[in-house]
């Protein structure tokens, strides 16, 4: 049956909102199977920047591994 892989309110960081979410496929580890990339609207944080991450789930062959955050704005050096 199903496996829980992970779950953001265990995580201790609330839930994901749909409508902040852009997800795509794509192989984005280069190993040749699909996987999923969500590239999510995190808000503003205390200083008033807007703060985007890109998350993905990488296939396993069978399924999909939990989120990797992979890059946000922050982070590179960029927001506003």
């Amino acid at each position: 049956g199903p496996v829980k892989k992970w779950d953001n309110v265990s995580a201790g960081s609330g839930s994901w909102n749909w409508d902040r979410s852009k997800v795509a496929s794509g192989d984005f580890d280069g190993d040749g199977r699909s996987d999923v990339g969500v590239l999510y609207d995190n808000g503003r944080n205390a200083s008033g920047v807007n703060q985007t991450a890109l998350w993905t789930f990488t296939s396993t062959g069978s399924g999909f591994g939990g989120p990797v955050k992979k890059w946000d704005n922050v982070s590179a050096g960029s927001g506003s």
